[in-house]
């Protein structure tokens, strides 16, 4: 419902709340947790997050070229070698205690959103979701180097820019 539950922006910067330093925490421990991913921008908004994930593991060429012979060579050894992963996802104990790499963009957003809100109802108190249950991606190709700086670039100006935000509710 666009409830300010992360923060609020003051003077052009993002002032965390404790349930924004949650989110802050559980994004940081994404590649604990995933193989193959990669983090990037990253910025915590009063209503919601806007962050740039690299997903690297076996099989997924982001820039969709031909892999050279070298890097099948390397995709080839890389793509049946299992992972172990910790005793707990997020602090909540897992089922398994190995991950393949190629995890979908999907099961990290779902993981994420699942752990901040665990956490922040375990130690706030609180229950419910802090999440739509949809999110926006966009595929940024890694041949347009230019295209990634702007997204980068609108990350981190984007506190400033919350005046004009259409996720910020209405005064």
């Amino acid at each position: 419902d666009r409830q300010l539950e992360f923060g609020r922006i003051v003077e052009g910067q993002m002032r965390l709340s404790r349930a924004g330093e949650i989110a802050v925490s559980c994004w940081q421990e994404i590649p604990d947790h995933h193989v193959g991913v990669e983090l990037d921008a990253f910025v915590v908004m009063p209503n919601h997050v806007h962050g740039l994930i690299a997903l690297t593991g076996a099989g997924l060429q982001p820039d969709d070229t031909p892999p050279t012979e070298d890097a099948k060579t390397h995709e080839d050894a890389r793509r049946d070698r299992i992972y172990p992963v910790p005793d707990t996802m997020y602090g909540v104990p897992t089922q398994r205690s190995h991950q393949r790499e190629g995890v979908s963009l999907s099961t990290v957003v779902g993981t994420y959103k699942a752990a901040v809100t665990r956490t922040v109802n375990r130690q706030l108190g609180t229950t419910g979701s802090l999440w739509q249950p949809r999110f926006h991606d966009r595929i940024v190709r890694l041949r347009d180097p230019d295209e990634l700086a702007a997204l980068r670039r609108y990350i981190a100006e984007n506190p400033v820019r919350w005046p004009q935000d259409r996720e910020r509710p209405s005064s």
